[in-house]
């Protein structure tokens, strides 16, 4: 088993500190958080981050978070595709294994929208 540890655990910390934390710490994987994945990515590039995982021997097991995919209008549920598309493309360059195929995830979360859907207007009948 291995573990892993979250970057919302250190919160205001940078990307790159929560990674040296981590590999200080003798985690050997780390959860992203994309609010930090992409302030990194302004000031670095994928290749320094892919750098910075060797380095530091850590892998990345997932990127979080997707924030409030399922209640939506159909231009926000447009961009949050593209931010998926986004985030599953930086996965693969840094070798993150967690990254569901899109069409799965967003064949699921339209289900579960328009499931939502039925059921609060069935609750507006009663």
């Amino acid at each position: 088993m291995k573990l892993a540890i979250n970057g919302a655990t250190t919160m205001t910390a940078d990307l790159e500190t929560d990674i040296r934390a981590a590999a200080a710490a003798g985690f050997e994987l780390v959860e992203l958080r994309s609010n930090k994945l992409y302030d990194h990515l302004e000031k670095k590039t994928i290749d320094d981050l892919k750098a910075l995982l060797a380095e530091t021997g850590v892998g990345v097991l997932s990127i979080n978070t997707l924030e409030h995919i399922t209640w939506r209008s159909d231009e926000d549920y447009a961009a949050i595709k593209e931010e998926c598309e986004k985030l599953s493309s930086i996965s693969a360059a840094i070798g993150c294994p967690s990254r569901p195929p899109l069409k799965s995830l967003f064949s699921a979360a339209t289900s579960f929208r328009r499931l939502s859907v039925q059921i609060i207007r069935s609750w507006h009948s009663f």
